[in-house]
């Protein structure tokens, strides 16, 4: 009996959620069809009637992750009316609070980029990580505007934000005595974007401060 559209895309849903879980667990080259087909319930033949090899399947669940793990998308959701600081410190908390997807992608950097026929993986990685930037910036750019600011050096913002981001989650994992509870994550970003809202907003200066030092 011929499986539905429907029934295949069911299929299909539930070999890349076997391939993420597997690739997350025990990386890529630990990880065997055989074991996605386990993990699946299905036969390794129903994986290669929907991905032609294991490189295949693997490029899919990179792509399944970006999409569940986008951080800008995230960013793009978030109330306008919230301030210019707590947008970004919700979003970097949103990819640090337990994301598996994020932290597939974090995960699987550096094999990919160790493995030249991973290239394009990288390159996607790339992007997302540009698209991050940019975001940043152009929200930067939007609150000095805002308040009568001329947009310069965001680019500078963007990038420290990004970096600050790319640290916290480096180690987020790593027992140095670093704190990355949500309310770290917000005083840290209020510390980096404190000059800002100093020149743009004086008069939530004190505020700021309090948060921060207390």
């Amino acid at each position: 009996m011929r499986k539905t559209k429907e029934e295949m895309l069911l299929t299909r849903e539930r070999i890349l959620k076997a391939g993420f879980e597997c690739f997350y667990n025990n990386g890529y080259e630990q990880t065997s069809l055989a074991a996605i087909a386990q993990a699946a319930g299905v036969t390794r033949g129903a994986i290669y009637w929907h991905f032609e090899d294991k490189k295949a399947l693997f490029r899919a669940v990179v792509d399944y992750n970006l999409l569940r793990g986008d951080i800008t998308g995230y960013g793009r959701g978030l109330p306008t009316e919230m301030a210019y600081t707590d947008r970004l410190a919700e979003m970097f908390w949103y990819a640090l609070d337990n994301n598996p997807h994020v932290e597939f992608i974090f995960k699987i950097m550096n094999f990919a980029a160790s493995h030249e026929e991973f290239s394009d993986v990288v390159e996607k990685i790339q992007a997302i990580k540009r698209k991050l930037w940019e975001f940043i910036d152009v929200e930067t750019k939007v609150y000095m505007q805002m308040y009568g600011k001329a947009p310069q050096g965001t680019e500078c913002m963007a990038s420290t934000l990004s970096l600050m981001f790319e640290g916290m989650f480096l180690t987020k994992n790593i027992q140095v005595g670093i704190k990355l509870d949500k309310e770290h994550v917000y005083k840290y970003t209020s510390l980096i974007t404190a000059a800002l809202i100093f020149e743009a907003e004086p008069q939530r200066w004190e505020k700021m401060l309090d948060r921060i030092i207390s």
